[in-house]
């Protein structure tokens, strides 16, 4: 599916999974101004965390390629 006018903060949301109850959760990463320090470090830890895991999994790819 291709978005023609994707919503402005498309790219800065990531889906949460509880495998315990199946539940499926939006995150939306961009900072809201009225967010207080705890909400927006949280927020910061979760992007921290995102990237790291889009490397990763990038790493994980290179490496399999190379040991086939």
């Amino acid at each position: 599916m291709k978005l023609d006018n994707p919503h402005q903060y498309i790219d800065k949301t990531i889906a949460l999974t509880n495998p315990s109850d199946n539940s499926h959760y939006l995150l939306n990463l961009a900072q809201p101004v009225y967010a207080d320090e705890e909400t927006r470090t949280l927020i910061n830890m979760i992007q921290l965390l995102a990237e790291e895991n889009q490397y990763l999994r990038k790493e994980n790819k290179r490496l399999a390629k190379s040991h086939r």
